[in-house]
This record gives structure tokens, C-alpha cells and sequence, in this order.
């Protein structure tokens, strides 16, 4: 409704979409962007950079049982105790699809990216968002061989140094002892 708030955003992160992976909620299209492509379709089409983490990236950081324990391991406090209880619930048992038990830290991995860019790689790509099809409604479709003439305004992220990131994740946790959690 008001194009012109653009003005002032640097950038936009956004957690949603599957670029190679396929979708999570239909065989194409991802949860957050099938729920309102035409919301989707305003971000990806606004003159703003956009800095997306699809199920790509969100799916290498599973919260395995591995990584669990070690979360385990640290010294107690509210916080830990707290995320430990979120993640023993969060198993998502798909280990077929996650090559391991565990659950995907989609959210977190949003402000991850924002503390610790460059745990973060990716690609420049057009991002498209499908409004039309019953097949593919919600589909995050990235030009990836840069076809189209329209500006590359999409930073996809499709690695995660999940071998940093899980450490990072618990030695913060562990920091916050006395935090009021």
C-alpha cells in the first residue's frame, strides 16, 4: 500500500522459501511463502536488497543429538534451560529427509545471520515468487544462471558453517546467566 517505506530499509532478511530442496509444505512451495505468496511477491519485487535463508540453508542446522548433548554438557543457567527444553521437543524424527534426527533451527538462524554473517555464504540471484499455478503457488523460483534482464537483488544462502554456528549458539546461551529468563 505504501511502496515509498522502502526508502529507508537497507535490506530485508528473510526466512522462507526452498530453492533446490523442495518445499515443506507442498512439493514445492515452503511454509512462510506459501501462507501469503502475494506478501511474498511485494518483498521480492520492492527496490530493497534481500538477504534470504531458504530451507536450503536452515536444513544443514539440525539440532542433532550430537549437538543436543553438547548443549547438554554446559553449565546450567535459565536460558540454557529453557532452549534445552524447547530442543528436546523439537525433534522433528525426519531422518530421512535430514539426513540425522533432529530438528531444523529455522528462526534462529535469522538473527544468526545477522550476528555472524559470515558464517553465511550464498549466491546473487532474481528471486520470483509464484502467484498463479495450484502446483507451484508460493514457489520461490531463483535465476540462478541470471536469464533474466531483471537486477539480481537476492542474496540466497546456501551454506552454513553449522560446525561454528552450533558452538557460538551454546557459548552465548551459557553467557546469559542471570539474564531474568
Amino acid at each position: 500500500l505504501r511502496p515509498q517505506i522502502a526508502t529507508g530499509i537497507d535490506h530485508i532478511v528473510t526466512m522462507g522459501g526452498a530453492i533446490t530442496s523442495g518445499g515443506n509444505r507442498t512439493p514445492s512451495a515452503e511454509f512462510n511463502y506459501l501462507s501469503d505468496p502475494h506478501a511474498a511477491h511485494v518483498v521480492f519485487t520492492a527496490d530493497v536488497p534481500i538477504v534470504q535463508l531458504p530451507l536450503d540453508a536452515t536444513h544443514q542446522a539440525i539440532t542433532t543429538p550430537e549437538r543436543l548433548q553438547t548443549l547438554l554438557d554446559h553449565h546450567e543457567n535459565a536460558a540454557l534451560s529453557f532452549v534445552k527444553e524447547i530442543l528436546l521437543r523439537w525433534n522433528r524424527a525426519d531422518p530421512e529427509r535430514f539426513c540425522s534426527d533432529g530438528g531444523p533451527l529455522h528462526d534462529p538462524l535469522v538473527i544468526a545471520s545477522l550476528v555472524w554473517p559470515e558464517l553465511f555464504q550464498g549466491y546473487r540471484a532474481k528471486v520470483s515468487i509464484e502467484l498463479i499455478s495450484s502446483l507451484t503457488l508460493g514457489q520461490s523460483v531463483a535465476d540462478r544462471w541470471h536469464s533474466a534482464v531483471d537486477a539480481m537483488q537476492t542474496h540466497i544462502v546456501d551454506h552454513v558453517d553449522v560446525d561454528t554456528l552450533f558452538p557460538l549458539l551454546w557459548r552465548r546461551l551459557a553467557e546469559l546467566e542471570g539474564s531474568g529468563l
